[in-house]
């Protein structure tokens, strides 16, 4: 007899109830299993629920949980193996992060490590594909969502191809942007909710969390004139002022979230005081490490 859970997640995804694929849909804690449903079956729920926390450990009851993540395998080898440290750089356009990102990779390389320094979107040769077409001012059509999955799909890539074995070598990944931007810019800045965006990047990395984020805060205002002053504006930084002012506060809201892994750094200074207020910040995570 069909179960009824994974008969209504079958109506909904179109997938028959001994397709392979099913291990592919995101999965839910709001329903437990039953004793004949084998360890791959769906179970349905009324929404989405995050099951890791913001280190990408998981939570909750394991009895009652199934995995949001494509097959077992990446489960382990994302959540399980890593022996590097992984650092993403956050803020609106024109705050500086690349200019730090060069600054944090020649800091740490002095020390010793070995650092991969990437961005996001791109990374990849299918990433920057995707990242011409996210950031090309043709593309005004483009629907909030479409943006939304096309930043995912380039970071899923960029996570399996580039992150993930790089943190397995016990590299130093240093990211210009990463889930972060995803849940301020389009979560917050498109409207299309935190919760959302969140569940859609979980999916595609698995649940990869950086273990610290330098977040440089400059205020809307301020970000916008200095990009208009160095260089000229793709499709996202052309968005009116509104627009920037909600990435904003999706970018302060992540740090009240997440306060122990987003170091919020005043990026109003000098380069000089912001590289080393940085460079203390690092070395005490480093430390542990």
């Amino acid at each position: 007899q069909t179960n009824p859970a994974r008969l209504r997640m079958t109506k909904m995804w179109g997938l028959h109830s001994n397709d392979k694929k099913r291990e592919k849909c995101f999965f839910t804690q709001s329903a437990a299993p039953t004793s004949k449903m084998g360890r791959n079956d769906v179970v349905a729920g009324e929404k989405l629920a995050p099951i890791a926390d913001e280190r990408g450990r998981f939570r909750g009851d394991r009895n009652r949980l199934r995995l949001m993540c494509p097959p077992r395998k990446f489960k382990e080898r994302y959540n399980y193996m890593r022996k590097g440290i992984f650092i993403t750089l956050e803020g609106l356009d024109g705050s500086g992060k690349s200019t730090q990102a060069l600054y944090i990779k020649d800091f740490l390389e002095e020390r010793g490590y070995e650092v991969l320094l990437t961005r996001e979107p791109g990374g990849t040769e299918i990433g920057e594909k995707i990242r011409q077409i996210l950031l090309d001012k043709k593309n005004k059509e483009m629907s909030a969502i479409t943006e939304a999955l096309l930043y995912a799909a380039s970071r899923a890539q960029h996570v399996e191809q580039v992150i993930v074995p790089a943190l397995e070598d016990g590299k130093i990944v240093l990211c210009d942007r990463f889930i972060d931007s995803s849940i301020a810019y389009q979560g917050k800045g498109r409207e299309l909710g935190l919760e959302a965006v969140m569940d859609i990047n979980k999916f595609a990395t698995c649940g990869l969390v950086p273990d610290i984020t330098i977040l440089l805060d400059m205020d809307p205002e301020a970000s916008l004139n200095r990009i208009k002053t160095v260089k000229g504006t793709d499709r996202l930084e052309q968005e009116k002022l509104d627009f920037h002012r909600r990435v904003y506060e999706g970018y302060r809201d992540l740090a009240n979230m997440y306060p122990d892994r987003i170091r919020v750094i005043d990026a109003n200074k000098t380069v000089g005081e912001i590289g080393r207020e940085i460079e203390n910040k690092l070395d005490s995570i480093i430390r542990k490490g």
